[in-house]
């Protein structure tokens, strides 16, 4: 709870500093730009290859969840030595679902994914909820077995975790280019919902997982044995559980494919056309001589072949990642202790910094702020590290 209410903290706090950039700056077209106005073409490289490192590790993460889920669900169903194939589970998963996933020429045909996504996860947290008081009836949860404070090294990785799940920092000019309205006030007021929003989700979760399995809680909440007396399969735990499966594998190309997009724009497009000098000319591509509208062009980039390669070296290095990673902290540590911290606190400080140099006092506090926060998420990537290699 102390961390979720740090991150809430560090959340609001990164939001302000990105609203009064913005506003000083008069609005920037998506983030990239922003990033380009604060610090120019290698600022933007450095955005580009630290967000490329964060969706790539969340995407391992994805997996690691997904190859967890498969052995609960087979461990229920009462394929006890289902451990011991954990590799082929990966591997299988990789070849059968990931690869051809991430094979597609677009999202397009995932657009009504993000409905499931949003259903599981309310059905997740529903029935997490309702199966709570099962745990303490059936004598599975007391009292004598509550940890009401723990501190060791693993603080370092919980608030690299804290990091990842409030860092929604990259999807601000996306979202406020859909309102067309960019007020000081009116932003501060949407960002501190939706902020707020995620802590009352995030408290409502972790206090229904944690109270039911108390010291046996896993770095996943749904993976967990059967509250009822005498085990079985929990069906509608199962039934999350292949929901939770599904969003994940599903979320994979929706996070592929637009980075792969970006890289294949940057290695293979041609050199850009002269723009018209008449501002009033529209572009020859889209509208023909009789005034209506063309079909939209395949893009040339985004050939069969290149999507072959690009999903062939995505599937087998994160098959090879996932095999090895020990569990989903481990992920979420490295990927929020290094690429989210950065994304969501450095970034925005050095924006701050750029456009309110003057502002001394405000500057060197948001300075001591973003290097404690640098120094956590350090801390936090070289415990998940020390962790994956059974150092700790």
């Amino acid at each position: 709870m102390i961390l979720l209410a740090l991150g809430y903290l560090a959340a609001r706090w990164s939001f302000s500093m990105l609203i009064s950039s913005d506003t000083k700056g008069k609005g920037f077209k998506g983030f990239k730009g922003f990033c380009n106005e604060v610090g120019g073409k290698k600022f933007v490289l450095a955005y580009n290859l630290i967000l490329g490192f964060t969706i790539y590790g969340t995407l391992i993460g994805y997996q690691v969840i997904v190859a967890s889920m498969i052995q609960r669900i087979m461990l229920s169903a009462g394929v006890t030595n289902c451990i011991n194939y954990r590799t082929y589970h990966v591997i299988a998963l990789s070849v059968v679902v990931i690869f051809p996933l991430c094979l597609l020429e677009g999202v397009d045909n995932l657009r009504y994914a993000t409905i499931v996504s949003i259903t599981s996860i309310a059905y997740t947290t529903l029935i997490t909820i309702i199966e709570l008081p099962f745990y303490w009836v059936n004598g599975k949860a007391s009292v004598d077995r509550i940890t009401y404070f723990n501190l060791d090294w693993s603080f370092f990785s919980a608030f690299g975790i804290t990091f990842f799940a409030f860092m929604s920092q990259t999807s601000f000019y996306s979202a406020i280019e859909k309102l067309g309205k960019r007020d000081d006030t009116h932003l501060r007021t949407i960002t501190k919902r939706a902020v707020t929003i995620d802590l009352c989700f995030y408290v409502l979760i972790t206090l229904a997982g944690y109270m039911s399995t108390l010291d046996k809680t896993t770095d996943l909440i749904i993976d967990r044995e059967t509250p009822f007396k005498g085990g079985g399969i929990d069906v509608p735990m199962t039934i999350a559980q292949v929901f939770i499966c599904f969003s994940l594998c599903i979320g994979t190309p929706l996070n592929f494919i637009p980075v792969r997009k970006v890289i294949f724009d940057q290695l293979f497009a041609g050199p850009s056309k002269p723009a018209s000098s008449d501002p009033e000319t529209p572009p020859t591509d889209l509208v023909n001589s009789s005034n209506e509208p063309r079909a939209p062009q395949k893009d040339p980039n985004n050939t069969i072949g290149r999507r072959l390669v690009a999903a062939f070296l995505f599937a087998s290095t994160t098959c090879v990642f996932t095999i090895f990673v020990p569990g989903i902290s481990v992920v979420l540590g490295v990927v929020g202790g290094i690429g989210c911290v950065a994304l969501a606190y450095v970034i925005p400080t050095m924006a701050y910094l750029h456009f309110f140099p003057v502002n001394v006092k405000t500057c060197i506090v948001n300075i001591l702020i973003v290097s404690i926060l640098a120094g956590i998420g350090i801390g936090a990537a070289i415990n998940s590290l020390y962790k994956a290699m059974g150092l700790s």
